[in-house]
């Protein structure tokens, strides 16, 4: 079987592959790599385009390294093929959680007003310490509870916060 890697998203994993029998791994990170390797794949991951499906005679699953494929269902060359499309769903979940948090701590403790006050050298002493607040004890409502959800509540939680 023959996998192309054409996409970089996930390549601290890549090197795991090397471990599975009848697999060969070719790295083709451009998108001329990936058109001349593609042609005789078993497997593709990344984003296909139309005229690389064009010329993929033995393509049988391609995986992509988001959790959305609607774009690829807009290339009717894959969307009329016999080739598997599979998804990421959920692996995303903790960074995207992460940075969620990262913005509600970033306006809660007020840190834009903090840089530009910085900035401009002005150092609110009186209203500066009053305008932060916890989130200790705070509820988070959370609308859709999917893997990023799920996470995001498990964050909140964390943060000893009531989570709906």
């Amino acid at each position: 079987m023959k996998l192309v890697l054409g996409a970089p998203e996930g390549e601290a994993y890549f090197d795991l592959i090397n471990h599975v029998s009848g697999v060969e791994k070719v790295l083709a990170l451009t998108p001329e790599e990936a058109a001349k390797e593609i042609v005789d794949a078993d497997a593709y991951y990344g984003w296909p385009t139309a005229d690389m499906l064009a010329s993929a005679k033995r393509l049988k699953w391609v995986q992509t390294p988001s959790a959305g494929v609607d774009f690829l269902m807009r290339v009717p060359e894959l969307v009329d093929a016999d080739i598997v499309v599979t998804n990421t769903r959920g692996a995303h979940a903790p960074s995207i959680a992460e940075h969620a948090f990262a913005l509600l701590l970033a306006l809660t403790r007020t840190i834009p007003q903090s840089v530009s006050w910085q900035r401009d050298h002005y150092w609110a002493r009186k209203e500066g310490y009053r305008l932060p607040r916890e989130i200790m004890g705070s509820t988070m409502g959370i609308v859709g509870y999917g893997q990023i959800g799920r996470v995001v509540a498990q964050r909140a939680r964390g943060f000893d916060m009531q989570v709906l």
